[in-house]
């Protein structure tokens, strides 16, 4: 199928066959999931050329209505338009073109169709066949209700096709059609995949305490908690470590925090930029352009480019911002996976245990339109066990998914004893023979010693990664993660036994202090 200069892929002309079979099935509302990268802007384009070119009883043309929020998406999906030679109108304040409603197709703001609706004479009794709506999962405000329902049909496009709290959207929409996985994308070269040994978690944040609105972390409280100055600067120094040279995204809690992440980078010689809401267009433009031509390294943002942002050339995302919304963490991470000429895979820097808490960045994800599970509980019980992070490297902090040996930098765990990173930062090998025999002279414990001697007791007397967690941080005034001892238990771990993740510990007779006695 080819609609001017741009010619569908198979995959997507198929969506749209599967797409007119349910409303042949006599479905009205249809929801199409498509992953980020996977082109939902394209099979817009082929849905509204068909929908354009059908008639109605009374011999006029069927119409169309493409409606989204935020300026930059009505501009995109515009300027795509108008690239693939189809007419079209365009209904935005300030948008420089001259809405006519008789057009069959209409690509809208919708704050500026909210605004409108009841009073303009342009839009009373506008009669609409079809209305588009992209980034569906959000459009279901009883406002967005309201909007939608001008049109007799109506077609959802996300990549995200869940609520807030991770259900499917099945109160909004009678079925789903699903365009194609991750997989599938990147054998085909249409996305880029993030390679085992690719994501790195450097900081595996203590988020206790911190309230919840609406389904997330209360920005204030979290924005305090993770815009410190030794975090800000723990981000410049993984980039150099693990990111540079790869154009990058980072992903921040607020716009103090973005501020202070783009100077701090600035400050260290690394050519940065922010974009916040009030970032004024031309300034957008001009950074994008430093990103492409180079002269330009990291951009940093908070909730502006997180959806409907298109820059493939970006292939490291760095995740400073913690979230419990798993739509927001796969949108996050989409904006990387585009494919482009320039790079053939991406990495994550993940300073906010989203990994850990949500799963492989590249994963395919089991979507579903049921109101009753949420998304992690249909993965857990689908087996999709080997997408999440289950290794963590103590040398260079990347995580993967399945084997011993680390793909990042070859480290091996071995059964005689494994190298561990102390306080300082120094990778060094803690085995039996480096423990203190005896009636020897007692030494100070390093924070690695200590950390050894709680899971061993936690293992003996089955005791809780949290209890493990609670007893260091009562001895030693920092969470295990803060200090730099490996392993340390993560947050999605705290409920689990020791014993269970660390069984060779069960079976050991002997404490750190050469006792034969079970430790206490």
């Amino acid at each position: 199928m080819r609609v001017g200069d741009i010619q569908l892929y198979d995959y997507q002309e198929n969506a749209i066959r599967s797409l007119s079979r349910e409303f042949e099935k006599g479905h009205s509302r249809v929801l199409v999931e498509c992953p980020t990268g996977g082109g939902k802007t394209i099979i817009a384009v082929g849905l509204a050329d068909l929908i354009s070119k059908q008639l109605r009883p009374d011999g006029s043309r069927k119409n169309v209505l493409l409606i989204m929020r935020g300026r930059q998406l009505v501009t995109q999906m515009s300027d795509t338009f108008t690239h693939a030679g189809l007419r079209h109108t365009v209904l935005m304040h300030d948008s420089g073109h001259r809405f006519n409603p008789n057009e069959s197709i209409i690509i809208c703001s919708k704050d500026t169709f909210e605004s409108r609706q009841g009073t303009s004479l342009q839009l009373q009794g506008l009669k609409v066949d079809y209305a588009i709506v992209d980034e569906a999962d959000i459009a279901t405000s009883e406002k967005w209700i309201a909007i939608l329902s001008c049109a007799d049909r109506q077609i959802g496009l996300t990549a995200t096709p869940i609520a807030t709290d991770g259900k499917g959207l099945g109160n909004y929409y009678d079925t789903m059609v699903s365009v194609a996985t991750v997989s599938e994308l990147i054998r085909q070269d249409r996305l880029v995949g993030i390679p085992d040994g690719s994501a790195f978690s450097p900081y595996n944040p203590d988020l206790k305490g911190i309230s919840t609105s609406g389904g997330d972390y209360s920005t204030k409280p979290l924005s305090r908690r993770m815009n410190t100055p030794e975090l800000v600067g723990d981000l410049v120094t993984e980039w150099q470590k693990h990111g540079e040279g790869r154009p990058t995204l980072i992903c921040c809690v607020d716009k103090q925090h973005t501020r202070d992440t783009s100077h701090r980078f600035n400050a260290s010689g690394i050519p940065a930029a922010f974009i916040v809401d009030e970032t004024p267009q031309d300034e957008r433009e001009k950074a994008f352009d430093g990103i492409r031509n180079g002269s330009l390294k990291v951009l940093v943002n908070c909730a502006v480019l997180t959806r409907g942002f298109d820059l493939p050339e970006l292939s490291c995302l760095v995740l400073a911002r913690p979230t419990k919304v798993y739509r927001a963490y796969v949108q996050m991470v989409g904006r990387v996976l585009r494919s482009h000429s320039s790079k053939c895979d991406a990495i994550v820097i993940d300073h906010a245990g989203c990994v850990w808490r949500h799963g492989w960045p590249s994963a395919d994800r089991e979507w579903s339109l049921d109101t009753d599970t949420t998304i992690q509980q249909r993965q857990s019980k689908g087996g999709t066990r080997q997408d999440r992070a289950e290794r963590y490297c103590p040398s260079c902090r990347a995580i993967w998914k399945t084997g011993r040996k680390c793909p990042a930098c070859g480290y091996a765990r071995t059964t005689a004893g494994q190298p561990t990173v102390t306080a300082d930062g120094t990778l060094v090998p803690v085995k039996q023979s480096h423990v203190r025999k005896k009636g020897s002279a007692a030494s100070p414990m390093t924070l690695q010693e200590k950390w050894d001697k709680i899971t061993r007791s936690a293992a003996w007397s089955d005791q809780t990664c949290h209890s493990a967690n609670q007893r260091f941080k009562k001895e030693t005034g920092m969470y295990p993660n803060e200090a730099k001892v490996t392993p340390f238990f993560s947050w999605n771990q705290r409920d689990m036994q020791v014993a269970a993740l660390l069984p060779r510990l069960k079976g050991q007779k002997k404490s750190l202090q050469g006792t034969r006695k079970a430790p206490q």
